[in-house]
């Protein structure tokens, strides 16, 4: 019987016939020239029969096996300790059998690190293709890089799902991004916006460091700003709504307040009211019975039901400026000076003894041109 290692036809002897010393020896010589072409036992049991340490280059490895192939053959396993990290596609010549390609699983080249310097790496040979694919896991860390290095070869990611992402990435977008994001996207935008394709139009969420302001353009003019900080006490504003040329402001602010433990015939909150702007709205509600009165007017001084007549001092009570029991005009225009709020009792002791109420203005105010 003939095999790789010893051809047993070489060495028969004939029946009945004296065995000559000589043809023996031979025997045996050829069965210890075979076993020699098989792996040592340990590495057998190391599973080193077809392992080897680079001697090349990041991105050209060399590497030569214990066991030295004399081809190339489909299937046949590399596992190699690589010296460098490659920074994208890569080659190997292993036992100086011819440099051949690297590739991934789908056929494209390596990305940068999927080879890690001092990293073990498993290989298969593909006689179709005439490339070694790699096998197993491969890529950097999860969350490690960014994603320009773990992406350097898509074009565009279609169909799918980018999930995974943990702790500070930067992500770079060209193209639309659709679908859903589950959790906050958090991170500086000062310079950074949501814009479309010439830049005109835009979303941006800070212009300088911790401004607080939102800003929406359209064709190129900034034409709505939202404030994260009142620029008082009582302004929330929205500003540049009509894209005023020349800086002025409009700003859409509110008043909320609640007054508790009543007391007295008439409550009074000083400058309340803001000046110079358009009052567009009061409502009210009386959130704990209010004893002393049978009704509330809530206005100003000199007219102390310019907002709201006859409100109800039960709890849970509402009026709103303009209703049928009030006779005010909206809107109502405030003068130069900010005005006091008043909260008088009507009716019944005409001096409030306890109770508790909750007053919102809406107004409109413009500031100024500042250049």
């Amino acid at each position: 019987m003939s095999s790789d290692y010893f051809d047993s036809s070489e060495h028969q002897q004939v029946a009945a016939a004296r065995a000559r010393a000589s043809a023996i020896n031979n025997a045996l010589d050829a069965i210890d020239t075979g076993l020699a072409l098989l792996p040592t036992e340990a590495n057998i049991k190391r599973g080193l029969i077809n392992y080897g340490v680079d001697s090349g280059a990041a991105d050209a490895y060399v590497v030569t096996l214990p066991y030295t192939a004399a081809a190339l053959t489909d299937g046949m396993q590399v596992v190699f300790k690589a010296s460098a990290v490659n920074t994208g596609a890569c080659t190997i010549n292993v036992d100086s059998l011819g440099v051949k390609s690297i590739k991934r699983h789908d056929g494209t080249d390596p990305i940068a690190g999927d080879i890690g310097a001092n990293q073990i790496t498993e290989l298969r040979y593909n006689s179709t293709s005439a490339t070694f694919e790699i096998q197993g896991s491969i890529g950097a860390e999860a969350g490690a890089g960014t994603m320009s290095s773990q992406n350097a070869n898509a074009v565009a990611i279609t169909g799918g799902t980018v999930a995974g992402i943990t702790g500070t990435a930067s992500i770079d977008v060209t193209g639309d991004v659709t679908g859903d994001v589950t959790g906050d996207v958090t991170g500086d935008l000062i310079t950074g916006a949501v814009r479309d394709a010439d830049g005109d139009t835009q979303i941006q969420v800070e212009e300088s460091a911790d401004e607080d302001i939102i800003r929406i353009d359209a064709k190129g003019r900034e034409v709505l700003t939202i404030h994260g900080t009142p620029d008082t006490s009582f302004r929330i504003p929205i500003t540049n709504i009509s894209s005023n040329a020349f800086g002025g402001i409009l700003y859409l602010g509110t008043v909320s307040e609640e007054y508790t433990a009543l007391s007295g015939t008439t409550v009074t909150d000083a400058s309340k009211i803001p000046a110079n702007s358009i009052i567009l709205g009061v409502s009210a509600r009386v959130t704990t019975l209010t004893a002393g009165a049978t009704t509330i007017d809530i206005g100003v001084t000199g007219t102390t039901d310019l907002f709201i007549t006859g409100l109800a001092v039960a709890a849970g009570s509402t009026a709103s400026m303009g209703s049928a029991a009030d006779t005010t005009l909206l809107p109502y225009v405030t003068g130069p000076a900010a005005e006091d709020l008043l909260i008088t009792a009507v009716g019944g002791g005409a001096s409030f003894s306890s109770g508790a109420i909750r007053i919102e203005m809406t107004f409109l105010y413009q500031s100024a041109p500042t250049s």
